[in-house]
C-alpha cells in the first residue's frame, strides 16, 4: 500500500486509541456519568475529589 494509507491507518488507530483512554478516565472520575448531571462537569459528585 501507499504510505500515506499507512499513515492515515496510524493516525486512526492512535485517535481511536486516545479517545477511548479518555472517555474511560472520563467515565471513571465521573462515577459513570458522560453527560448530564453535576458529576459530568466536576461537580458535587463522587468523581469530585
Amino acid at each position: 500500500m501507499e504510505w500515506w494509507v499507512w499513515l492515515l491507518i496510524v493516525v486512526l488507530v492512535v485517535g481511536v486509541a486516545v479517545a477511548g483512554f479518555a472517555w474511560l478516565q472520563a467515565k471513571r472520575r465521573s462515577g459513570g456519568v458522560i453527560s448530564g448531571g453535576p458529576d459530568a462537569r466536576g461537580g458535587d459528585g463522587p468523581g469530585a475529589a
